[in-house]
């Protein structure tokens, strides 16, 4: 199913920034099909702790629910398979205008 929507997404016309959820970049053939659509992958890379102060354990995320350790689980299985799938890594562990400043520049695009 996430695979049919990022299709579907990202064959809209016109620039599109799409936040794929956690999963989403790592589906069979995802990285492949959004490539293959011209698209570019940011992977926003924050450390463990970082992401859990962020998300929060028991903020309503399905896969957060199983406490500390799972999640930490999840993060070191899925890291590398986003990191494979990235065409640019930012650092994410920053406030959001250091890491949109990050990209901005990434692309030299005006901040």
């Amino acid at each position: 199913m996430e695979r049919e929507c990022l299709e579907k997404e990202l064959s809209q016309r016109g620039p599109l920034v799409l936040a794929a959820g956690g999963g989403a970049p790592i589906q069979p053939g995802a990285a492949e099909l959004i490539h293959a659509l011209g698209a570019l992958v940011i992977y926003l890379d924050v450390p463990l702790e970082i992401a859990l102060q962020r998300c929060g354990v028991s903020g309503g995320r399905p896969l957060l629910s199983q406490g500390v350790e799972a999640a930490a689980a999840l993060y070191h299985r899925r890291r590398p398979l986003y990191a494979a799938a990235a065409d640019l890594r930012v650092d994410a562990a920053g406030t959001e205008a250091e890491i949109i400043g990050t990209i901005f520049r990434a692309f030299e695009l005006e901040v």
